[in-house]
């Protein structure tokens, strides 16, 4: 009989101890949400007293993962024709096409809808690429290749490059590509003010500025094997409308390509 009365107590002392536990569990993680908002408050009031403007990204996914991928060896779409040279070079893994005539003009309104029709229709797998900049400068056309509806930022082995000649005629293109892609664990990726604020402590955002992002992936090394880091690419526009892009990790919040 005794026996009985000492388990029933133990009994009771688990279940209490597992409710202590829990009330624990649930006071702490309030506390955490409520100091990680009350943080988010602070910052934000900062910025704010900076003159600092942020927008938010359209955020579509909460989780992503690293990304294996390989260059492409490009084949020959077609054998040369009246209308367009073929070239492949083998050690830089690359197609050329050119063009007898002009794809377009930079000087017609509707020049990016002619080179996005060539793309579709000419390139392998031209849906895959989401068309970037126009550089004068440089007188290209940047188009990035994307994986899974993100894009792969600045990676010489995923791009297509129009050359854009002194009449401002688009005769060529340049393509490379990824392939093979093969997805790690899924992470939950870091809420976007979290990498704000961390860009903000170390003094990279500078007053009166105007920051953007959106998410892609980014590799540290343009080599014929890679891993993809899914990352926050924030660019900054200063007051002197000068614009400087940090590469931010968005698993972990590191920047990647802090000098």
């Amino acid at each position: 009989m005794q026996w009985g009365k000492i388990k029933t107590l133990f009994i009771y002392l688990f279940l209490l101890l597992n409710v202590a536990l829990i009330t624990n569990y649930l006071y702490t993680d309030y506390k955490n949400k409520v100091e990680h908002y009350e943080e988010k408050d602070a910052i934000l009031t900062s910025l704010k007293n900076d003159g600092i403007e942020i927008k938010e990204p359209e955020i579509g996914k909460k989780q992503l993962s690293y990304v294996k991928a390989v260059q492409k060896i490009l084949s020959m779409p077609i054998a040369s024709t009246n209308e367009y040279d073929y070239s492949i070079d083998k050690e830089e893994k690359t197609l050329t096409i050119t063009a007898k005539k002009p794809l377009a003009n930079i000087k017609e309104e509707n020049y990016l809808e002619k080179i996005n029709r060539f793309i579709i229709s000419n390139v392998e797998s031209g849906t895959a690429y989401s068309y970037i900049k126009t550089d004068n400068e440089k007188k290209e056309i940047i188009y990035y290749q994307q994986y899974e509806g993100l894009k792969i930022f600045e990676n010489k082995n995923a791009i297509i490059k129009f050359k854009i000649n002194q009449n401002g005629d688009i005769l060529s293109l340049t393509q490379t590509s990824l392939t093979n892609f093969k997805k790690e664990k899924d992470e939950t990726i870091v809420p976007y003010i979290d990498v704000i604020a961390k860009l903000y402590h170390e003094n990279m955002i500078p007053k009166k500025s105007k920051v953007s992002s959106e998410l892609g992936y980014y590799s540290f090394l343009r080599v014929e094997n890679q891993i993809l880091i899914p990352t926050y690419k924030v660019t900054i526009k200063k007051e002197d409308n000068s614009e400087q892009v940090f590469y931010v990790d968005s698993l972990n919040a590191k920047i990647l390509n802090k000098d």
